[in-house]
């Protein structure tokens, strides 16, 4: 199943993109800073400029306490 996870961590965000198969795809890690709504924002622009459009896929984001998942069952 293809998809999406994200994980915005106190010091770094990351974006992976998995296709059908399991590979990765894609892939970003990149300082959080000191706002999440910004880096949420990279990280939309980057997976958007691969060719990764919202929609498309389910996306998993989470932290240590939480995972969910956001998108269209299959």
């Amino acid at each position: 199943m293809a998809g999406i996870g994200i994980d915005i961590g106190s010091t770094a965000t990351k974006a992976v993109v998995a296709d059908p198969s399991g590979a990765i795809a894609f892939k970003l890690v990149i300082p959080t800073g000191f706002s999440s709504v910004e880096v949420a924002e990279q990280v939309r622009c980057s997976l958007a400029c691969e060719g990764f459009g919202a929609g498309e896929m389910p996306v998993v984001i989470g932290n240590r306490r939480i995972l969910q998942t956001i998108g269209h069952e299959p």
